[in-house]
């Protein structure tokens, strides 16, 4: 390659990065949306599209207006971003966004950076208009009193108009006179529209006050004639005629009250205010209750829910209705990564939930399976006992199953064993086997002995007053027959393979299933009062012992037998 074959390459290659650097500083530049390089002049426009009702076009010259400082706003535009912000929000609330208004606001407020920022009053009429009047008259306060500080006189009158409308609105008086008071002390500019109306509102405060409320109507009735040159002239004639109507209702004069609430409700209707008309069906629905018309109150009350849902139908039109607006003042490409994401979540949400559905059902039929066999099974134990303690009712001695009695007589022959070990002998000449093979049992006492003891034992222990004594024990049992434990001990042994403490829980339980299957008797005590009636000090030795014998606990066994009982009368 010579030398001019490369001069050439390089003359091409600078000439690539100067295109790409145009072309990048072209692309890089904001769209004008409208033919204004004054974002003040874009915003003069907006409110001209906004007084006139335009609010598409008003929406996509606000838009305009703080796409024009993507990164930073100079400080000499802080002011026509905040009010352009404030402008979006307020459409947004009249078409029902009431989220996207919220952020407006919001960002307006941290742009401003003060406390008197006109987003405070904003988002205070939000609250109010979902009707949480407690967050409504904190922010309005927050407002005031920055206002007030920064003397900011717009602000001021705009905050006190909106508490004094809030406490008349909610009949909360409270602090209303040392607000007026404070207002009038920090009111500079008497001759503005909205000082005028906020001074009337303090006149006709000041008399509600102390219940004067014909007093305040006369001030409030003057207030349609300050008005001119106002900007929310329709807001405050509204809140005028309601204000009217409310008076009268706190002074009981409902004629009155309900006439100027129905004025109230016809220019809210004219004037196309969804919020106006909503606000004021529901005050028309309340004086009619308090009036005891319950037709009115029904055609109100029904109208009013009707209004709620037809607002919510036009809160969803008109959201789409902005996205459309934002999708075009925003190049389209937000909007649909949004609406993309926010599809593929819902997607992925209700495959979540119908997964989660099924597996809940899954997881309903296994526990109604599993109940319906506990239920079954816990049917058949109960069976198995009532023949296990009508065959000892007949005289046949039955304990438990051989298989059962054996690994649990291993247990217990070792507790026998530790138990008898220290017992003293008594001075009685007992029979004992002593090389007589016919009488080789393991056991120191001859059979005919025990046999004879045991029979002895089983009259004391059929005797329900004297096993079931709480203090009834192996040497109580001694003492009545005149023996000592060790050979109660040994014949039990022999004679059924438990110790004397499973041969008494046995009885005892007997005496117990016994309780819970006579209804008509026993019914009425308490499992507790059941406890103490059969000898146990202890209800969770008793739930314990119980499970053991019977393989359910004492509710179970107690309600199976109600259900029988009931089913044996039926």
């Amino acid at each position: 390659m010579n030398v001019h074959h490369k001069r050439y390459i390089v003359i091409f290659i600078l000439c690539c990065i100067f295109m790409v650097c145009v072309h990048a500083k072209t692309i890089s530049r904001e769209p004008k949306l409208y033919p204004y390089e004054n974002p003040q002049e874009l915003l003069t426009k907006a409110e001209e599209y906004l007084n006139r009702n335009v609010n598409d076009s008003a929406l996509l010259c606000f838009t305009a207006v703080i796409g024009q400082f993507p990164d930073k706003v100079p400080s000499e535009y802080r002011s026509t971003v905040i009010t352009a912000l404030n402008g979006i929000g307020l459409i947004h609330f009249m078409n029902g966004n009431y989220s996207e208004a919220y952020t407006n606001f919001a960002q307006s407020i941290n742009i401003d950076e003060r406390a008197d920022s006109p987003g405070y009053i904003n988002i205070a009429g939000l609250f109010h208009y979902y009707g949480d009047e407690d967050r409504s008259v904190e922010y309005l306060r927050k407002g005031f009193e920055a206002a007030s500080t920064h003397n900011n006189q717009y602000y001021l009158c705009l905050s006190f108009i909106n508490l004094v409308n809030s406490a008349i609105a909610t009949g909360n008086f409270t602090n209303l006179k040392d607000l007026t008071v404070r207002f009038r002390s920090d009111l500079k500019e008497k001759t503005t529209p909205e000082s005028l109306y906020a001074l009337k509102l303090a006149d006709a405060a000041d008399v509600a006050v102390s219940g004067n409320y014909l007093e305040a109507v006369k001030y409030l009735k003057v207030i349609p004639k300050v008005l001119d040159g106002f900007f929310l002239q329709d807001r405050a004639l509204f809140d005028t005629n309601a204000n009217i109507g409310r008076l009268f209702q706190q002074g009981n004069m409902n004629d009155s009250a309900m006439y100027y609430m129905k004025k109230a409700e016809q220019y809210a209707i004219s004037q196309r205010q969804p919020d106006m008309i909503v606000e004021i069906t529901k005050n028309l629905a309340a004086l009619c209750k308090a009036n005891g018309d319950k037709e009115g109150w029904e055609k109100y009350r029904y109208r009013w829910l009707e209004l709620q849902d037809s607002l919510f139908y036009i809160k969803g039109m008109n959201e789409v209705h902005n996205l459309e607006m934002g999708y075009e003042a925003q190049r389209y490409g937000k909007e649909i990564e949004h609406l993309t994401i926010e599809k593929n979540f819902r997607m992925k949400l209700i495959i979540i939930s119908a997964i989660g559905i099924f597996v809940l059902l899954v997881l309903l039929l296994i526990v109604l399976n599993y109940n319906k066999k506990l239920v079954t099974k816990n049917h058949d134990l109960f069976q198995k006992n009532l023949d296990i303690l009508e065959l000892k009712r007949n005289g046949t001695e039955t304990h438990n199953v051989k298989d059962e009695r054996e690994s649990e007589y291993k247990v217990n022959s070792k507790e026998s064993k530790i138990a008898d070990s220290g017992l003293p002998e008594t001075n009685q000449n007992i029979p004992t086997n002593s090389g007589d093979d016919s009488c080789k049992n393991g056991y120191a006492l001859s059979e005919n002995y025990m046999e004879d003891l045991w029979h002895r034992i089983q009259s004391v222990m059929e005797r329900e007053e004297v096993f079931c004594n709480q203090e009834f024990s192996m040497q109580k049992l001694s003492e009545i027959l005149n023996t000592n434990t060790k050979y109660i001990s040994q014949t039990i042994n022999w004679k059924t393979g438990q110790n004397f403490t499973s041969y008494l829980s046995e009885k005892r339980m007997d005496v117990a299933c016994s309780r819970f299957i006579d209804n008509d008797t026993y019914g009425q005590l308490t499992l507790e009062a059941i406890i103490t009636d059969v000898g146990y000090k202890s209800r969770s030795s008793f739930i314990k012992t119980f499970k053991r014998y019977t393989g359910l606990t004492p509710s179970e066994y107690r309600k199976i037998a109600i259900e029988k009982s009931g089913a044996h009368k039926d």
